[in-house]
């Protein structure tokens, strides 16, 4: 049996998800407002009152999953609820960016957002991958030092549904690139050769899918 009290954050499972076991549904997070009578009232992430009955299949929230963290392996919740939880509590605040492990979700903010700058270029020159907080910047610094290093050629691999911004994060390691290289004319002339073939790729890719 699980204790709850006022002001607790809990996973609500679908009921759907519990009648049907062919349906699948996620869990959705909530926080405890009161309990009367054995009810539960939870207000939960869509902003929704729901009024539980004692027999509503609940689990209590990790901490982690509670505000969100920069690297979802430090999840305590690590499943499709908490993973998708965690992406829209921070875009919420508007913070795009989310690692797991050495891999970083980026979510279209479809705006322009001031993250871009030389000053951001220098924060994030040499430093490890969860130094700073999730940034675009860490990958292409991560992938220029192991080349520099190593001096073996290295790959940044970006994937996502179209729409979901795969040529701006291209543009966005590419101007990294050429930032920190010092080769910034040369390489700049070289992304606006490449454009219309990344474009072309992208939607032909999107296309197939």
């Amino acid at each position: 049996m699980v204790h709850i009290t006022r002001g607790d954050f809990i996973w609500i499972e679908s009921n759907k998800a519990i009648s049907d076991p062919n349906v699948y549904c996620n869990a959705i997070g909530g926080r405890v407002i009161s309990i009367e009578g054995g009810s539960i009232n939870v207000l939960d992430d869509n902003g929704n009152e729901q009024s539980l009955s004692p027999e509503r299949r609940i689990r209590l929230m990790h901490p982690s999953s509670v505000n969100g963290v920069d690297d979802m392996i430090q999840l305590g919740d690590l499943h499709d609820a908490g993973i998708l939880r965690n992406l829209m509590m921070r875009y919420k605040e508007k913070v795009i960016y989310t690692y797991t492990g050495s891999i970083l979700i980026a979510i279209n903010p479809y705006k322009a957002l001031p993250l871009y700058k030389a000053e951001q270029i220098r924060r994030y020159r040499a430093q490890k991958i969860g130094d700073q907080v999730p940034h675009i910047f860490a990958i292409a610094d991560n992938a220029y030092e192991n080349m520099m290093l190593n001096g073996r050629d290295q790959c940044i691999v970006i994937s996502g549904e179209s729409g979901s911004g795969k040529t701006e994060s291209t543009k966005l390691n590419l101007q990294f690139l050429a930032a920190v290289s010092g080769q910034h004319s040369w390489i700049e002339q070289q992304i606006l050769e490449a454009n219309p073939i990344m474009e072309g790729g992208f939607q032909l890719h999107n296309f197939h899918c």
